[in-house]
């Protein structure tokens, strides 16, 4: 009688339990409908229960902007609400990937994608995307057509100008010469290309990468890269700031590398000068180095790096300036230097080439074989 009890009592608290376990939350990998993940695959591949999300721009073939971003309509879960990421592909017209990532979707209506893997210049592309949680994948959009960056711009205070497409965004001066998908080659000291920014950088970097930089080439204390207030002689300008790489006609060791910058005054009294010291370098012609100057109020300084924006670094340094904020005005970014008051072998290291050129408060994006 007791085990005849016992089993009663038994069967009771088993079914108990199975009530209780039909009652307690689904799996999130069930196929129950309320389920976000599916066991079938659906017809496009599918595994997430999820609408495909919009893909708001760029769209309709419009040309993007050099610094890609696409924009992604937000979407949620059919029966539950679940965080998604979302992936993307950039593909050019024959299908092939070129561009790929995922992030996580963004709070409001839409989700704004940063691309930094570099795109050919001025070709057709277009992308899709979709959403994913937990491993599975929602359907994808449909495909949205772009035309990619036709190359340089000068955007309020910044710069963007590859060099490489036979056209600048600057002005030439001088001799020069388009290296077609290799760059602008400074023919001679006298040779530069002027920027002037509609709006005054006080913070930020100028950057580029050049090659035929050498200790043989003709010049004086030759600029490589330079910055002042308005245009002329930036030697004495109240707002230099400049990269120098010393060529063959230098007294001292050629090839040395020199940075100045001043903050708002060039009277040595005023303390508004500021000298890194000065840092010898064997050159090799053909090989490609970046160069970028950067500042903000109260410090600055300079780095060269040999083959990317990544490589080893050959020379850098951080200095203190005063705390007068850097604001020429007009604000004008030069690849090597207008003439000086001591001639054309102190302006621009001669014989350069030149790609790649940026000038922002932004990250450095990534541009094409960096």
């Amino acid at each position: 009688m007791g085990r005849y009890k016992f089993a009663v009592v038994s069967g009771v608290c088993l079914s108990a339990a199975l009530a209780a376990c039909s009652n307690s939350p689904k799996s999130p990998v069930s196929p129950d409908t309320s389920a976000p993940i599916v066991e079938a695959v659906g017809p496009a591949g599918e595994t997430l229960k999820i609408a495909a999300p919009a893909t708001l721009s760029p769209s309709g073939g419009v040309q993007a902007d050099a610094a890609l971003v696409l924009v992604a309509g937000n979407v949620a879960g059919t029966h539950a609400t679940f965080p998604v990421s979302y992936r993307y592909e950039v593909r050019k017209p024959g299908g092939a990937v070129v561009a790929t990532g995922i992030v996580p979707a963004a709070a409001g209506n839409s989700t704004s994608i940063p691309v930094s893997t570099a795109l050919d210049f001025d070709a057709d592309h277009t992308w899709r995307v979709r959403a994913e949680y937990a491993g599975a994948a929602g359907p994808w959009s449909g495909d949205a057509a772009f035309r990619s960056s036709a190359g340089g711009y000068i955007k309020g205070s910044e710069v963007f100008d590859p060099l490489t497409t036979g056209m600048t965004a600057g002005i030439a001066n001088g001799p020069v010469t388009f290296v077609p998908g290799v760059g602008i080659r400074l023919d001679t000291n006298g040779s530069y290309v002027a920027y002037e920014l509609p709006v005054t950088l006080q913070e930020g970097e100028f950057s580029f990468m050049a090659t035929n930089v050498d200790e043989g080439n003709p010049g004086d204390k030759s600029k490589v890269m330079s910055m002042a207030e308005g245009f002329g002689d930036v030697t004495d300008n109240d707002y230099r700031q400049t990269l120098e790489v010393r060529g063959r006609d230098y007294q001292g060791t050629p090839g040395t590398i020199s940075y100045r910058i001043i903050t708002g005054d060039s009277r040595e009294e005023m303390h508004r000068i500021s000298d890194a010291p000065r840092v010898g370098h064997t050159w090799t012609r053909s090989d490609w180095y970046f160069f970028k100057m950067w500042w903000r109020t109260g410090q600055a300084g300079y780095e060269i790096r040999e083959g990317s924006p990544r490589g080893p670094i050959v020379a850098a340094h951080t200095l203190g300036t005063s705390g007068h904020p850097y604001r020429p005005v007009p604000h004008v970014v030069y690849l090597g230097s207008p003439n000086t008051r001591a001639g054309f072998l102190n302006a621009t290291h001669g014989g350069m080439t030149v790609k790649n050129v940026w000038v922002s408060g932004s990250p450095r994006p990534a541009f094409p074989g960096e």
